[in-house]
C-alpha cells in the first residue's frame, strides 16, 4: 500500500459485535477513532451496504477491516479489484460489488484493501476471544505503522501483505 501524504483514507471495520470475534472490525475502528491521523477517517457497520458506493468515492484510499473465518493468523492485508459480477442480497454485498458501483455509477473506484483479522468463535454472545484479542492487537500495530510512517511513494507495489 502506497501511501501519498495527502491522500484521504476511509477505513471501514463491520462486523456483528453480539456475534464474540465478528466484532474485530468495530473494535479496530474504536481504535482508528481514538488515534489523530491526518487525513484517516474511520466508520463501522454490521455489513456492507449498497450506499458505500457514492461515499466511497470521496476517499483516494479505502481499507475495510472485518473478522475471518478461515484464513491467515494474526491477520491478511489483501488488495480488492472491483468485480464485473455486481451481486447482493437484501442483507450482504461484498467490497467487490462495492467498488464495480463506484466505477458503474460514478466513473472510479478508490485503491481498496482488505484487512481481515482471523477470529474464532462467532456465536452468539459479547466479547471477543483471547486468541482474536492478540490477533486485533498485532494487526492494529501493523497498520498503525504504515499511516504514521511519512507518507511517500514507494516505487513499485506489493498486492498483498501478511504478517510473520
Amino acid at each position: 500500500m502506497n501511501l501519498v501524504e495527502n491522500d484521504k483514507i476511509l477505513i471501514f471495520g463491520y462486523g456483528n459485535p453480539g456475534r464474540h470475534d465478528d466484532a474485530l472490525g468495530s473494535l479496530f475502528i474504536q481504535r482508528v477513532q481514538q488515534s489523530n491521523f491526518k487525513n484517516v477517517y474511520a466508520d463501522a457497520d454490521y455489513q456492507l451496504n449498497i450506499e458505500l458506493g457514492a461515499e466511497l468515492t470521496n476517499y483516494d484510499k479505502v481499507i475495510f477491516v472485518d473478522a475471518l473465518r478461515e484464513g491467515e493468523e494474526p491477520f491478511c492485508l489483501t488488495r480488492v479489484f472491483p468485480s464485473k459480477n455486481i451481486t447482493f442480497t437484501t442483507h450482504s454485498i461484498n467490497a467487490e460489488s462495492i467498488l464495480a458501483i463506484c466505477e458503474e455509477y460514478f466513473g472510479s473506484a478508490p485503491e481498496t484493501w482488505m484487512l481481515g483479522i482471523k477470529g474464532y468463535d462467532f456465536t452468539i454472545g459479547e466479547g471477543i476471544t483471547d486468541k482474536s484479542q492478540k490477533n486485533l492487537e498485532i494487526a492494529w500495530q501493523y497498520l498503525n505503522k504504515i499511516l504514521n510512517q511519512q507518507r511517500r511513494r514507494e516505487h513499485g507495489t506489493k498486492e498483498s501483505y501478511s504478517y510473520y
